[in-house]
């Protein structure tokens, strides 16, 4: 599994980017849920490992057309 891809690149603008927040799509089974979660756990539990503890979003849809970059976004 990649980690993350690359999806547009571009010069865009001040005020040509626009982020939307929309629901969001993902599904994850209850058991993929159990063990995203162990692994949290798991690298904050170890010393000197110091995890991000805020809001994150994930890219649901994106479109580039022309001059603007558009962002559908949903918190996690």
């Amino acid at each position: 599994m990649t980690a993350f891809r690359i999806l547009a690149r571009g010069d865009w603008r001040a005020g040509a980017v626009r982020a939307h927040w929309v629901p969001s799509t993902l599904r994850m089974p209850p058991e993929v849920v159990a063990a995203v979660d162990a692994a949290w756990a798991d690298a904050a539990a170890r010393p000197g490992i110091h995890l991000f503890d805020g809001p994150l979003c994930r890219v649901e849809g994106w479109d580039s057309a022309g001059p603007t970059l558009r962002l559908d976004l949903s918190r996690t």
